[in-house]
Order: structure tokens, then C-alpha cells, then sequence
């Protein structure tokens, strides 16, 4: 069993390496597991440390982000968080464009049997719900979680299911993104409406950019619904910090 101020040292370390707080305990569970199994062979903690180091280097090289311009030591991410955050994103992003598709095929069909009002009404509506939910998460976490706001738990990553900036790609959708979504939305009714067997291109061109705004909704709203999951986890751990 390893003492206090052993976690310490492995926590520590583990901080110095910029990891997402739910995804850094993840790691810690295994470096202490396989430090106690080095330990029971006769091995010294101080041994066995760098021993399990030297296990993770290549998981824990860091490097810097495409897209982080100022270069500093808080900037870096190991390649292990950005490996699984890949793998999470992709997921994500298969089930809304998965969402994102099934809905567009059913208002696809509710078009041709639907009054042009009822149907406009139900469009925005639908279309309009991936910013009503983004809203109402983030204040349920700005609430429940200031904590995570002020620091020093500012100053580090909480979870691996974060964006761009903590919550600033959320926000950017639910602002500049979103009034360009029902303008896209809106005159595509239209044009859906004003043609009887032929489609022009221009309505195909938007109807598909229609589509990718939606699904990228989606993506984001999965994603922060995931943060708030891993914090109610990590609630208790983050606590004791």
C-alpha cells in the first residue's frame, strides 16, 4: 500500500502533464497499481517509480496542438489525451450525424404531407433545440460546478470530453453559428417548398450545410452532456484537491 506522500509524488507527475483531471485519476490508478506490483517484488518505491515512468513515456510525450498559437508549457497535451479524445469525437460524431441524418429523411417525408406552416413551425422548432439544450446545460454547470470556474481549478483541464477553450466552442455555436443555422434553415424551407420535382443545386448546396450545422450541434451537445457526467464523478475528487 502506498503512503500519502507516495500518491502525492504520483499525482504530482501526473499534473505536471497537463492531463485532463477525470482522465489523470484513470492513469493514477494504473501507475499506482503497477508501482504496488513492483513494490511486491522487492522494489523500492523510488525504484519502482521511474521504473512505471519509463512505461508511459511514450503515452505521455507531450507535444503542442494544431491549433494553439501561444506555446507555453500549459498549452501541451500528451499523446495519450490526444489519442482518446480523438476516439471519443469520432464516437460522438458518428451518433449525431447518425441523429442528424435520421432527422433530416423524416422531415424529408413530413414535407410532402404536411401544410407549408406546420411544417416551418416543427423545422424551427427541431432544429432549433440543440441550442435551447447546449443553454440550459451549461447553466446547470455553471451553477453546479462554479467551483470549476475559480482558482486554481481554472488553471487546469477538468475533463477529456472539454472543447476548444473549456466551453468556448459551445458558445460560439450558440451565438454566431446559430443565427446563420436558421437563416440556413429557414430559406431552405423555402426553397424546399418552391420547387415541385426539380432541386437545384443552390438547395442541395444549403440543405447540406443545413445538415453539418445540425450535426455539429448535436456533437457539441453530447459532448458537454458528457462533461457534466465525468464532473459528477470527479465532484468528490476535485473536493479534496
Amino acid at each position: 500500500m502506498l503512503s500519502q506522500s507516495e500518491q502525492n509524488k504520483i499525482r504530482n507527475y501526473l499534473f505536471s502533464k497537463n492531463l485532463p483531471f477525470d482522465l489523470l485519476l484513470e492513469v493514477e490508478d494504473h501507475f499506482q497499481e503497477q508501482i504496488e506490483n513492483l513494490m511486491q517484488k522487492e522494489m523500492s518505491f523510488e525504484e519502482a517509480f521511474p521504473e512505471v515512468k519509463l512505461l508511459w513515456k511514450k503515452d505521455l510525450k507531450e507535444t503542442y496542438p494544431w491549433h494553439v498559437l501561444n506555446r507555453t508549457e500549459n498549452g501541451k497535451i500528451t499523446l495519450l489525451e490526444r489519442r482518446t479524445k480523438m476516439e471519443i469525437e469520432v464516437k460522438l460524431l458518428q451518433i449525431a450525424f447518425l441523429v442528424a441524418l435520421i432527422t433530416a429523411i423524416c422531415f424529408m417525408f413530413l414535407g410532402k404531407h404536411l401544410p407549408f406552416s406546420q411544417f416551418k413551425t416543427s423545422f424551427i422548432i427541431v432544429y432549433s433545440l440543440p441550442l435551447f439544450t447546449a443553454v440550459i446545460m451549461y447553466f446547470i454547470k455553471m451553477f453546479s460546478y462554479s467551483k470549476l470556474y475559480k482558482k486554481p481549478y481554472n488553471t487546469f483541464k477538468t475533463s477529456i470530453y472539454e472543447g476548444f477553450g473549456k466551453d468556448i466552442d459551445l458558445l460560439l455555436y450558440c451565438s454566431c453559428l446559430y443565427f446563420l443555422h436558421l437563416w440556413l434553415g429557414t430559406d431552405f424551407v423555402k426553397s424546399f417548398y418552391s420547387v415541385s420535382d426539380v432541386v437545384s443545386s443552390y438547395t442541395i448546396l444549403k440543405g447540406i450545410a443545413l445538415f453539418i450545422f445540425f450535426g455539429w450541434g448535436i456533437f457539441l451537445n453530447l459532448r458537454f452532456y458528457k462533461s457534466l457526467q465525468s464532473f459528477r464523478k470527479i465532484k468528490t475528487q476535485i473536493k479534496a484537491l
